[in-house]
Formats: C-alpha cells, structure tokens, sequence
C-alpha cells in the first residue's frame, strides 16, 4: 500500500508468512540479527560521514493484537540492546476528539496528530553523532541519563494528559503498540514489526490481565484495532509477522 498523506492506494499484497513461535523470548532471540544489522548500518554510516553527517537512530516499529505481548517483548529488546521504548498506549484518543466521525475512521482511536508532533517530529532530529554513552543502559557519573526528547503521557483511566516521558538519548528505539504502523505516520522506521494472535488466546489474557476491562475490549478497542489492522494492511506490510498464543 502506498501512501500520501492521508490518502492510500489500495493494492493486493502477498500474505506475510507467520513465524509460528513459543514464547515472547523467542521472538526476541529471532529479531537479534536484524537489529544488529541495524546498528551496525549506523555505525558504519556515522563512520562514513566522519561525524558531520546526519545519521539518525535505528527504530522498530513493533505492532499488533491487544495481549499478543508487544509490551513485553519491547522490554526484552531494550534491556538486551540499550533501547528507547515509545508507548503508543500513551497516545490514546483525548475525549474531545473522540467524534463518531473520527472513531469511525481506520485507526481513528489514535491521536495521530500528537504522534506525529511530539514524536516524529523529535525523532527525526535525534543525531547518532549526538550520543556519547550516556543513556538510560549507560548514564552519566551522576547516574542520569541524556535526555534526547519528552513527550506527554496520555492516561486512559483518569482520561486526560498527565506527566511527561522523558525520552533517553539512544542509537536504537521502538516504537511499541497498536497504529505504531499507522500509514499517517509513513514509513518512520526502519523495521517493522506485527505479532498475530489467536482471537480465544486474546480473550483468556485480556480477562485474566482486566477482567473489568474486558467488555470495553470487547465492545470497543478490539473492535478498532482489528478494523485499523484490515483496512491498511498491517499484518502484510510488517517485514516479520510473529504467531504467538
């Protein structure tokens, strides 16, 4: 699917193969070669530019089902490589904007334009000529970390903007969450992505993790994602689609 914008045009893509797996740690050992491919590219093109090029840092986007363990697999990756992590839980749709026209929209239950300006808009300012190993994996002597960015957290429960997330300075981040690969967005990483699962494995975690939540799961946020998810494709346009549960 090709985008501009807003716009998309619709064409047939292949089905992405699954990559039928046992654990969320498996996953993790599997995407090892890819993301040290990645970072070696950075490395070798900071080299090339001798420090006065732009070199930007590398990032997954790491999409798919409620419960299927993006979360969790995020964790895993930035404690073994020193990654920035970026919630799009944090980014969920404010009251105000939460029209029917807009919820009836593809991936409508995001707030996109937030995304886009507080995230995006840093991202793509972050120079890996910039980071001097003082990070969130390696801080400074003072135990603090270089802080490349902040954005502001949005808390579903209480319903309203709440502290800000102060982004360390890296060479590596993910993007982690349903809409991480929202065509609004373009194609702002590197790597991508999508974890399938099974809609009864989904439904045992979701009950088990918020049994209070599970009718608004049910009634509304799957309902969404799974509408974003077919109508852009995004299980066909990840570079890796994982089956778990």
């Amino acid at each position: 699917m090709s985008c501009d914008g807003e716009y998309c045009d619709e064409v047939s893509l292949p089905m992405r193969p699954e990559i039928e797996v046992d654990s969320v740690a498996d996953i993790a050992r599997r995407l090892e070669i890819y993301i040290d491919t990645g970072l070696l590219s950075r490395r070798v093109d900071e080299e090339l530019a001798e420090g006065n090029g732009f070199t930007r840092p590398f990032v997954i986007a790491i999409d798919g089902g409620a419960a299927a363990g993006k979360s969790t697999l995020s964790e895993i990756l930035a404690e073994q490589h020193g990654a920035g992590v970026i919630h799009m839980d944090d980014f969920f749709l404010p009251e105000h904007l939460r029209t029917p026209e807009r919820l009836n929209e593809p991936g409508g239950n995001v707030d996109y334009g937030r995304f886009a300006a507080e995230i995006l808009s840093e991202l793509r300012l972050v120079k890996v000529s910039d980071w001097t190993g003082s990070s969130a994996s390696d801080p400074n002597e003072d135990g603090t970390a270089s802080v490349a960015f902040t954005y502001r957290r949005f808390d579903c429960r209480l319903g309203t903007l709440t502290d800000d997330v102060e982004v360390p300075m890296e060479r590596f981040y993910i993007v982690e969450g349903a809409y991480s690969m929202h065509p609004r967005f373009g194609k702002y990483y590197d790597f991508s992505v999508y974890l399938d699962i099974d809609v009864a494995e989904q439904e045992r975690r979701l009950r088990q993790r918020n049994p209070e939540l599970w009718p608004r799961f049910e009634g509304e946020w799957l309902p969404y994602e799974r509408n974003y998810a077919a109508a852009f494709k995004i299980r066909e346009e990840a570079d890796l689609v994982f089956r778990v549960g």
